[in-house]
Formats: structure tokens, sequence, C-alpha cells
């Protein structure tokens, strides 16, 4: 937050155009703490047999090249990914909150 006062106040910009950017900066890490919790409510653990059934090329390949600990961290996401719902978004730029 300091940098963001010290960037945006000056002696000709208003108290209310801070707050703004304040409030900006919060509402996008708002966004990410709520995209975090989400990901973390996906069960990944106590499924094995993914890799298994649906990867097991990949998991070959991926034995070769990683260390343990990021192969776990790899065969978590790749559990996690199978529980995403998807939909065709076409016109996703008002998604962005993006003011032209």
């Amino acid at each position: 937050m300091n940098k963001i006062i010290k960037d945006k106040l000056n002696r000709s910009s208003c108290l209310t155009d801070v707050v703004k950017e304040v409030q900006k900066t919060f509402d996008q890490q708002s966004k990410k703490a709520i995209l975090s919790e989400c990901k973390n409510e996906i069960p990944t653990k106590g499924i094995p047999s993914i890799m298994d059934e649906y990867f097991p090329e990949l998991d070959k390949i991926l034995r070769e090249y990683l260390i343990p600990q990021i192969l776990q961290k790899q065969h978590d996401q790749m559990a996690q990914s199978l529980y995403y719902d998807t939909i065709l978004i076409k016109d996703w730029l008002p998604l962005l909150d993006v003011s032209y």
C-alpha cells in the first residue's frame, strides 16, 4: 500500500484517486484469495490411480525428469484438473474489468 500511496500521491493528486487505487489493489488481492481458496477445496490426495488410468505415458516421463517433491505437486495438479467444469466464454474482455 505504501508503494501505491507514494506512486499516486503528489501535490496535484486527490485523496479520492489514492483511495480508488488502494481499493482496486484490495479487490485484485481479494479475487486471488478467493481463487486460491477454491483451488484448495478441490481434493487431490487419495486418488493414486489417476496417473495410472489417465496419464500412464506422461507419468513415466515425469518420473524420469522430476524430483519426488515436484513430481507429487505435478500429480496433485493433474488430479485437480479433472475436477474442473469448463464452459466456453466467447466474450471474455468484460471479465477482466478493463476500462478503456
